[in-house]
């Protein structure tokens, strides 16, 4: 019907597993013809474009690390928000980046993290892994939430946009970000000793794209050569497929804080977020010298914190406390924090009141009950203990972005600086409401955007979306985030009324945290090996 090239039909067969000997049993001996012939040609992108950076795993305390020139140089350009966080739960890197695209929370687009209950089996998903990221489940999670997107709201207003996402290393964050609409979601996979470039099926380049040089390295790669790559794909991506919205993911961070401890290691992080700084180098160097800088959105933020080891807790005791007070364990995921799945959630009061009494540095849980429909979080405060009723509000409002029939049963809160698991040596972690875990930095400069601001709104991830579409002369509609009409140099009445509506409550829900964490950090012992 005209509206696929016969290159990419035959492509996407091949995606889906069919031979080649059926492909030309089905359209004949020209597949072959058809498959190595080049793609359609392009209609040329138009502006305003965007293109978001996210340096994942990027506390917003790392920009102290280094000198980081480049970023800077975009801060003078644009808006900053130094108090940026999260805003959600998980704090993980699938969730964090379909929020960033949506605009919506983890309750509303269903992307909790990596995995979560399926509701109508009651077993654990692994949507966020490699076989159900190949084979669509991440896309088809989105779609069946009904969330409006970036790259959906781009295709609607400008049928000719191409949109890519991509990462040299995390497949799943460059599916959340580019979902369904993008044309193409390209990642690295290793392959014995080398890493090579792919594509998501359905979302698959050009073969001559594949092929590019830089695009396959040998295995494994260290320190800075993740963010390279990622930076090289999306170099190449500007050069040949000359895409209307770019989304990059920058790995790095996150592969080595997990490895060292992140702030644990600073003289690790350093060369990362050195390296970081000169991948931005490079793309404001193609964006300038392909004549579009000043005509570019661009957003550069991280998707989590990371927090080191100071405090451990053996899963393995995590789980004989669920049983010993009578919970059927599922499964738990958390890193920085532990979300806890029961076969028999009607036990989970007891059991929530039961692990916060047994385990060491985790003062409080919460245990979701619904009741006509609605899905809550009720506390559970160690025994003799209380609980400041401003930190139970921001509780409440974060355990709120992902309550619902995926959630957790049990939500424990750990201490800052704790982690499920035991390691000898440092490691880092996330995924909780912590504030090591939430703040996160954000930067947005372009067409439209405040030159030289700072604002202490405390955006978050979920404000991206909304925001970048605005600026991009696009209504967003279906969204759960605010316009940042600070960053804005011209927004409307009701857009500063919605900002204004929500600041005072995010600003306390903050300072609740970030008291917590201090008080934490006050008490803590340094990390020792053993």
């Amino acid at each position: 019907s005209g509206k696929l090239s016969r290159h990419a039909f035959v492509r996407r067969l091949l995606a889906l597993g069919v031979s080649i000997g059926f492909v030309e049993t089905l359209l004949g001996i020209n597949a072959r013809r058809a498959l190595a012939a080049p793609a359609r040609q392009f209609v040329p992108s138009r502006p305003p474009y965007f293109v978001l950076v996210v340096m994942d795993a990027f506390r917003a305390d790392y920009i102290n690390l280094a000198p980081m020139p480049n970023l800077e140089w975009l801060m003078s350009q644009g808006t900053t928000f130094p108090r940026a966080w999260v805003g959600q739960l998980e704090s993980y890197t699938p969730a964090s980046h379909a929020t960033l695209s949506t605009g919506a929370t983890p309750a509303h687009h269903g992307v909790l993290g990596f995995d979560w209950r399926d509701p109508k089996t009651g077993q654990e998903t692994y949507t966020g892994w490699y076989a159900d990221v190949i084979a669509g489940r991440l896309e088809q999670q989105l779609q069946a939430h009904g969330v409006n997107s970036i790259p959906q709201a781009l295709k609607r207003s400008d049928p000719n946009a191409r949109i890519v996402a991509l990462s040299s290393e995390k497949y799943y964050a460059a599916d959340a970000m580019g979902g369904s609409a993008a044309d193409y979601i390209i990642y690295g996979h290793p392959q014995g000793k080398s890493i090579v470039t792919l594509g998501i099926p359905h979302h698959l380049p050009p073969e001559t794209f594949l092929q590019s040089k830089g695009l396959t390295r040998p295995w494994p790669l260290s320190y800075g050569q993740f963010d390279n790559m990622s930076m090289t794909m999306a170099l190449e991506s500007l050069r040949t497929l000359d895409p209307r919205a770019l989304m990059i993911n920058l790995p790095g961070p996150d592969i080595y804080g997990h490895r060292v401890g992140g702030p644990a290691t600073p003289s690790v992080m350093t060369r990362l977020i050195r390296g970081c700084d000169s991948q931005l180098k490079r793309l404001i160097t193609a964006l300038r010298n392909r004549g579009v800088l000043d005509q570019t959105v661009l957003v550069i933020t991280g998707d989590h914190g990371m927090v080191r080891n100071t405090y451990q807790i053996d899963e393995n005791i995590l789980k004989q406390t669920v049983r010993d007070a009578g919970g059927d364990y599922l499964f738990h995921t958390g890193g920085s924090s532990a979300y806890i799945w029961l076969r028999n959630p009607a036990v989970a009061p007891k059991v929530a009141q039961h692990l916060v009494d047994t385990l060491h540095h985790t003062p409080f849980a919460h245990h979701q009950t619904i009741q006509s429909g609605t899905y809550t979080y009720h506390p559970v405060v160690r025994t003799g203990w209380s609980l400041d009723p401003a930190l139970e509000a921001a509780y409440q409002y974060l355990l709120g972005t992902f309550a619902g029939p995926l959630a957790p049963d049990i939500a424990l809160a750990f201490e800052e600086d704790t982690i499920t698991r035991v390691y000898t040596d440092a490691h880092g972690e996330h995924g909780s409401a912590t504030w090591g875990a939430q703040q996160v930095p954000l930067v947005i400069t372009g067409p439209g955007v405040k030159r030289g601001k700072v604002s202490e709104f405390p955006a978050r991830l979920m404000d991206v979306a909304p925001t970048v579409l605005t600026l991009l002369g696009i209504e967003p509609v279906n969204m759960d985030g605010v316009v940042l009409t600070d960053a804005l140099t011209a927004p409307t009445k009701a857009q500063q009324n919605a900002q204004d509506k929500v600041a005072d409550a995010l600003t306390a829900y903050q300072r609740a945290i970030m008291a917590r964490s201090q008080v934490d950090q006050m008490m803590q012992r340094p990390f020792r090996k053993g």
